[in-house]
């Protein structure tokens, strides 16, 4: 395989996840070069003339063949530091009177539904809305904002490194947090898919 291979992904998968694969793929095809633009938008694939795009959520482009590579896993997290200065929830319902993260859809124009936290134990569902402490589509100045100790904050974790250092922490695990999109993978349909698209969505399925 071989030849240059033009990608899009979303900024916080691309960091966590493609990014420390990387040298490892290098090592098993060193004749493919990589051109990568952080975007989660097809709109944006089209404009780039992307050869393979990551996207979280729905597509609704059918000129496209959607592959699915994985669904996220919403959880609830905070920082160490955060949690000693004003506690551990013990339900979703105390969610209420904590300080809370709220990471949006750059496409929507509204907070709603994004602070409307769906959840559900044996069986038994409900929903939390919680506080805009601090909003935005960002999701790594988020991210920067919780391990820094400004709150609580619902996202699928793609770096399980952030837990295993201990610079977050998972809470309300007895409770799932139902609502995450999925992450797929998108290409243009085409009579053969050329090797260096088709190499490199197997590494990224390796890598998930």
């Amino acid at each position: 395989a071989a030849g240059t291979l033009k990608l899009g992904a979303p900024p916080g998968f691309a960091r966590h996840v493609l990014m420390p694969m990387l040298p490892e793929f290098n090592r098993r095809h060193p004749d493919i070069r990589i051109e990568m633009r952080n975007s989660g938008s097809v709109v944006d694939m089209h404009l780039s003339g992307a050869d393979l795009h990551f996207r979280i959520g729905p597509v609704a482009d059918s000129s496209l063949v959607v592959r699915p590579l994985a669904r996220l896993r919403f959880g609830v997290y905070a920082s160490p530091g955060y949690l000693a200065r004003h506690g551990i929830p013990a339900s979703p319902e105390q969610l209420r009177a904590h300080r809370t993260l709220v990471h949006k859809s750059p496409r929507s124009s509204t907070i709603a539904p994004w602070d409307q936290w769906t959840y559900e134990r044996d069986g038994v569902e409900g929903a939390v809305q919680v506080g805009h402490h601090l909003v935005t589509d960002d999701r790594e100045a988020l991210l920067e904002a919780a391990i820094a100790g400004a709150g609580l904050f619902r996202m699928g974790m793609f770096s399980p490194a952030l837990l295993s250092s201990g610079r977050l922490v998972r809470v309300l695990e007895q409770w799932q947090w139902p609502g995450a999109p999925a992450l797929s993978m998108l290409y243009r349909r085409m009579p053969r898919v050329p090797r260096r698209i088709a190499v490199f969505m197997a590494f990224a399925e390796e890598a998930v």
